[in-house]
């Protein structure tokens, strides 16, 4: 089913993977492939895709109901972005139990280079966004804790994140800029994404504005050390509107 039904082909062409469906090797032999290639996005597409067509022919058999195919995939990715970060947490979890020095340090950037740690929450309809700009010394320069109305997905609001964040470091004239997210789904579709739902157009436009600067390139992180922006996020969330900060950050960062 995950490959001659029709729905499947669907979905596999929906999200921009046209030699699968019309791939005539068993689907077995194909993520056997990707592991050997190590190429992980493409194996993180067939795992979730395969997970969420299961999930919708059970859905569709058990209760008649059926979901379109931008409901399908954008509830696939906030599950699978889900099980990334709670992984994550584990992983921090066990390094620190078996006490190695599994905890990550913020690292300052090169001289002349700023550093943009983003982060989002996500609430009852309603995200927090949050920013902060560091420079080489670790001088706090700037900072921000943005509220969006409406609800995403968690994938879908951290992507938004750092597009609201690199627009906002273009308008104040930052050109050379290390980003960096604690969102591995985020940095892989911003890096590797080829798909052409919502997070895709997210991922363009991203694309777009990272042309606006010399240097920027984007880094995954660990969550603690991505603290600042996690806080700046949650703060957005009940903030009755956008707050920021230039060069004295807020007391509870």
């Amino acid at each position: 089913m995950f490959k001659s039904c029709v729905v499947a082909q669907d979905v596999w062409n929906y999200l921009g993977w046209h030699w699968l469906s019309g791939d005539a090797s068993p689907l077995t032999e194909q993520i056997c492939s990707e592991f050997r290639r190590k190429k992980q996005e493409h194996l993180e597409v067939l795992l979730w895709g395969c997970w969420a067509l299961w999930n919708e022919r059970n859905l569709r058999v058990w209760e008649g109901k059926s979901s379109s195919l931008q409901q399908f995939t954008t509830r696939a990715r906030a599950f699978v972005e889900g099980w990334k970060q709670v992984n994550e947490r584990a992983i921090e979890g066990r390094s620190k139990q078996d006490g190695r020095s599994g905890i990550a340090v913020w690292s300052s950037p090169k001289e002349g280079v700023w550093k943009l740690n983003v982060d989002a929450a996500v609430r009852k309809n309603i995200c927090g966004f949050g920013w902060c700009v560091r420079d080489h010394g670790g001088g706090f320069l700037a900072g921000a804790a943005s509220k969006w109305p409406g609800s995403l997905t968690p994938l879908m609001a951290k992507l938004a994140s750092i597009r609201e964040a690199l627009g906002w470091l273009k308008e104040v004239g930052g050109t050379s800029v290390v980003l960096e997210s604690d969102s591995m789904g985020a940095i892989s579709e911003i890096l590797d994404g080829s798909s052409s739902s919502a997070a895709g157009l997210l991922r363009d436009d991203i694309n777009n504005l990272a042309k606006s600067f010399t240097h920027i390139p984007f880094s995954h992180i660990r969550r603690s050390t991505n603290k600042p922006a996690h806080l700046l996020a949650r703060a957005a969330c009940s903030l009755s509107d956008s707050q920021f900060w230039h060069y004295s950050h807020p007391s509870f960062i």
